[in-house]
């Protein structure tokens, strides 16, 4: 009996694993589908944001309604999930416009940087104590970033591609801090409802604005199909967690890092350069050290690090 719990268990641990990497797949062909549909016919990268939220709000808010018999909120559980909502829609614009003006490549890495920034905001958004192994990760990662910083024939310097994936990564840390402080007074369907809502309620009117002055995209395809992945993947990072703890996933989750750099040479032409490589390898390590650190940390019942669990992040 003991030996076929361990196999369900086992079973559905390898589950976990391969719903969060294929969550990990799914967020990058939603940029993918983007960097393709803006090669076709450039538009505003919100109106790719503005469909991945409306899609979203359908999927996980009809669930929400559907599972809670009297949903109700206060402003004791609104505070962090507005916050979340607003963090997470800047992050997701400022992503998709660095796909848009740069790689997406490294567009997917710079974003993946939020670990880092999840670590710094915890202690004065949550009051959590950070380790001086945590600073050094950091450190690391900060120099991981700046290696993605230098550009071919040109040497070190910014671009706005790279301008707006770093800023995605800063709040997407934001966001992901305050999913954390959501997290303790909200369900997941809940969060993520908010999100969704939020976002949609904001980029509507600015989306139709566009739409009523000059039509509905002829990428409108690429558009549904982007956002389509992007709740896909939403879905399957949210029930990985059903099976994974939350340092597992979040390493499984690094795997996008590696994804996005190969694919995007191997099939956008995006060129090999050895150093902003380099750099997405040092933030790929710093990510899942600081995942297993916190793993360690709870296993022997120490402090947080800052580090938060990603179950909800879009």
């Amino acid at each position: 009996m003991r030996a076929v719990r361990q196999s369900l268990y086992e079973r559905q641990v390898l589950r976990g694993w391969l719903t969060n990497f294929a969550s990990a797949w799914a967020f990058y062909f939603a940029t993918y589908f983007l960097h393709l549909g803006q090669q076709l016919e450039p538009v505003p990268s919100q109106l790719y944001v503005g469909c991945r939220y409306l899609l979203g709000l359908l999927v996980f808010g009809s669930l929400f309604l559907r599972h809670s018999r009297r949903p109700s909120i206060t402003w004791r559980r609104a505070d962090y999930l507005i916050l979340r909502g607003l963090y997470n829609l800047a992050a997701l614009l400022c992503f998709y416009r660095s796909v848009e003006q740069g790689q997406t490549g490294r567009a997917n890495v710079l974003n993946m940087t939020y670990p880092a920034f999840v670590a710094i905001f915890a202690g004065p958004m949550l009051g959590e104590r950070v380790r001086a192994r945590t600073f050094f990760l950091v450190a690391l990662s900060v120099g991981g970033i700046v290696l993605n910083f230098y550009n071919p024939g040109t040497g070190p310097g910014f671009s706005a591609g790279n301008f707006w994936g770093l800023l995605s990564g800063v709040t997407a840390g934001v966001a992901v801090v305050a999913l954390r402080g959501a997290a303790t007074r909200s369900s997941g369907t809940e969060i993520l409802t908010w999100m969704f809502a939020m976002g949609s309620l904001l980029l509507i009117p600015i989306n139709l604005r566009y739409i009523v002055d000059s039509g509905i995209p002829a990428t409108a395809g690429y558009i549904f199909v982007s956002s389509g992945f992007g709740v896909i993947g939403q879905w399957w990072l949210t029930a990985s967690y059903r099976h994974l703890d939350a340092a597992t996933g979040s390493i499984v989750s690094t795997t996008r890092i590696p994804i996005a750099v190969l694919m995007g040479y191997l099939f956008l032409a995006e060129p090999f350069v050895a150093l902003p490589w380099a750099g997405a390898a040092v933030i790929l390590t710093c990510n899942v050290l600081l995942a297993f650190q916190v793993r360690a940390e709870k296993l022997g019942g120490g402090p947080s690090t800052g580090y938060a669990r990603p179950p909800a992040n879009a």
